[in-house]
């Protein structure tokens, strides 16, 4: 008989850290994974703190950064931190996590198992922060199943639903929607891996860079994200998940944003790395337009709403909720 260990069991044992699945009680600043069975299939879905009177959960949503890794472990610096206050629920995307195979992946999928989940979990009042192209899920929660259910909305760098934004996300999805079944034969010959790790390398370096390892950060939780994204069907849900983008983004571009839901838009500088890397032309003009148009679309969107803010940050690092942490605080327990 061949042995084999589970990736993420090499990942987490190389980092020396040991991490405990179970529904007990957890100090508040380690997250309590959880896997739940929604609409026949299972996500992954971690908590920190507990239930408090009068206040709502705060639920967190991922989207990707550079290297498209798409899971919650973006969050591991502010969850611990919040819990001293609230309850605080991180969910992923099906297939993101839990290496389930021809998962049932994509934003649009979420939204449906968000409106079955968010009942099991007895949550009826939460304030959603939602990183990244998450808002394309978000948008349309509060567009149909969960509109009654969420105060307020705190989106950070959100995808920019504006036709010209939307033309540019599709294009830079185009290849995996093009070429999914060779780059899935690809990742499933364990080719893809190494490059997975050196990914993981650069997104660890960015986030210790950020937060210096400080021990207010639950670093476990993000150890584990990064070990299940090794999975090979992670890997190839997440090429999936990516290759449907487009379909995303037109199903979302249909809606609009509710304007009785509280609304705070964060839009950082991060575009701008791209902007001076890149060669004068058009690809440089274009990001220039890609920086403004996102701009101008959080500013209308904030004044559309009824109790709506934008809030413009010259932080170059995507990962505000890593770099200004405090600040995303404040504005959660305003």
């Amino acid at each position: 008989m061949r042995l084999t260990m589970n990736p993420v069991f090499v990942f987490t044992l190389l980092l020396g850290v040991v991490l405990v699945f179970s529904a007990q009680a957890e100090p508040s600043n380690t997250a309590q994974h959880h896997t739940v069975q929604v609409d026949g299939h299972a996500l992954h879905l971690a908590r920190w703190g507990k239930p408090q009177q009068d206040l709502p959960t705060v639920i967190l949503l991922s989207g990707p950064i550079d290297t498209w890794h798409s899971d919650t472990a973006w969050f591991a610096a502010l969850a611990p931190r919040l819990a001293s206050s609230h309850e605080v629920v991180a969910i992923d995307r099906a297939g993101l996590v839990l290496g389930t195979p021809d998962a049932r992946v994509g934003y649009q999928h979420f939204v449906h198992d968000l409106s079955l989940l968010l009942p099991q979990l007895g949550i009826k009042r939460a304030i959603v922060v939602a990183f990244a192209s998450s808002n394309i899920s978000l948008q349309l929660l509060v567009n149909g199943p969960a509109a009654g259910v969420i105060d307020k909305a705190i989106m950070i760098d959100p995808d920019v639903l504006t036709p010209f934004s939307i033309a540019r996300y599709k294009n830079d999805a185009r290849p995996f929607k093009d070429n999914l079944d060779a780059y899935v034969s690809f990742i499933q010959d364990g080719k893809y891996s190494p490059r997975v790790e050196q990914k993981n390398a650069t997104d660890w370096a960015q986030l210790t860079a950020l937060q210096s390892l400080d021990s207010d950060t639950d670093w476990d939780y993000a150890k584990y994200l990064f070990a299940a994204r090794l999975t090979i069907n992670n890997q190839v849900n997440l090429f999936r998940e990516i290759a449907m983008y487009g379909e995303d983004l037109d199903a979302v571009a249909a809606t609009t944003w509710p304007a009785t839901i509280v609304l705070r838009i964060v839009d950082t500088d991060f575009e701008t790395a791209y902007i001076t890397q890149s060669p004068v032309g058009d690809e440089r003009e274009g990001l220039i337009k890609w920086q403004q148009d996102a701009s101008e679309y959080y500013q209308r969107l904030s004044n559309a709403t009824a109790d709506g803010r934008y809030i413009h940050t010259t932080q170059a690092s995507h990962l505000y909720q890593f770099a200004e942490v405090d600040a995303l605080l404040a504005l959660i327990r305003e």
